[in-house]
């Protein structure tokens, strides 16, 4: 390294950089030699691995005396930051805006994109949200439908006589109760089918009604 950087052999000095991993000492050295063009093709090679690179380009063109001359190479690491969402368009406004210099035309395309982008996500949101508003809104029609089963069906049962329609004695568990209102002890109930896993009843007073 220290006979490559004596002789000025750049490509040695890279070449030991990129062996060792140090892509940053690459970029700098390349900034402290204004190799712009290679600043940019570092970027492009390492910057999937240290995406850290195209920052750092960033804020190194944006501190330039004049970045006119740059423009290009400013709009290629904006396109990339924006893509991979490196930077906030605050932080990248803010990167920029160090020098006086810098054209605002610079910051038009990323700017629009960003906007576009942007746009694009609150309608995506949007469309989201009115989807689980009608999700919600046909859950809470089930849940209604469900509320008024119940209501038709069952608080008549709770509130039928708590005597045995066959016996007349007052209900204990385990009873039987029919849709018609009549409730029965287990005993007292007419079963029709029986299997290992269940029991069916017909109401002894209906059951005849019904044949």
């Amino acid at each position: 390294m220290v006979a490559c950087q004596k002789y000025n052999f750049k490509a040695g000095v890279i070449s030991l950089y990129d062996r060792a991993k140090l892509y940053q000492q690459i970029l700098q050295y390349q900034m402290d030699n204004k190799e712009s063009d290679e600043i940019v093709a570092t970027c492009q090679k390492y910057g999937d691995d240290d995406p850290q690179l195209w920052i750092q380009a960033l804020s190194y063109f944006s501190k330039l005396k004049s970045s006119d001359g740059c423009q290009k190479e400013i709009q290629q690491i904006l396109a990339y930051i924006d893509k991979n969402d490196l930077l906030s368009p605050l932080l990248v406004i803010q990167t920029l805006s160090n020098n006086e210099s810098t054209n605002l035309d610079l910051l038009k395309d990323y700017l629009i994109r960003k906007l576009r982008t942007e746009q694009k996500q609150i309608e995506k949101d949007q469309s989201e949200i009115r989807r689980f508003r009608q999700e919600n809104g046909e859950i809470a029609k089930k849940i209604k439908a469900l509320e008024t089963e119940f209501v038709k069906f069952y608080i008549p049962i709770l509130c039928q006589d708590p005597k045995c329609s066959a016996c007349k004695m007052d209900l204990d568990i385990p009873c039987i109760h029919f849709f018609c209102e009549h409730s029965f002890h287990e005993h007292c109930a007419f079963a029709v089918e029986s299997t290992s896993t269940e029991i069916t009843y017909e109401c002894p007073l209906c059951s005849g009604d019904n044949r």
